[in-house]
């Protein structure tokens, strides 16, 4: 490589010498934290702890885009144990409800239950 002028914004660019390389020319440093491994990590990371898309762009400040984007290239990402999954048999799974006496005003009309 070898030095090639600067960008609009005042960074060094180089240029690649090798015929066979994808980029002509290209910036040592990365301006935008979302092309960091370490974002991208945390990133990946933060989804498997339950975070929302908006939270994690706003604690890592990059877009919702970029987080978006980040997710899509991961689909090894599963956040429930699949081993388990495939040996559990449905017979075998036993679903509790019982009321919680709160107080007489107290009256629940309707409520949920996912698969966590």
């Amino acid at each position: 490589m070898k030095k090639h002028e600067t960008s609009c914004n005042g960074k060094r660019r180089y240029r690649c010498l090798n015929q066979d390389c994808l980029y002509v020319t290209f910036s040592q440093s990365l301006d935008y934290p979302g092309r960091r491994r370490e974002v991208k990590q945390q990133i990946v990371e933060m989804t498997l702890n339950g975070s929302g898309v908006r939270d994690i762009s706003r604690v890592v400040q990059v877009s919702t885009a970029t987080v978006i984007r980040e997710l899509k290239k991961a689909p090894q990402l599963q956040t429930v144990n699949q081993r388990l999954l495939r040996q559990i048999q449905p017979e075998q799974i036993e679903v509790v409800i019982e009321q919680v006496e709160v107080g007489e005003e107290t009256t629940v009309v309707e409520s949920e239950l996912d698969e966590m």
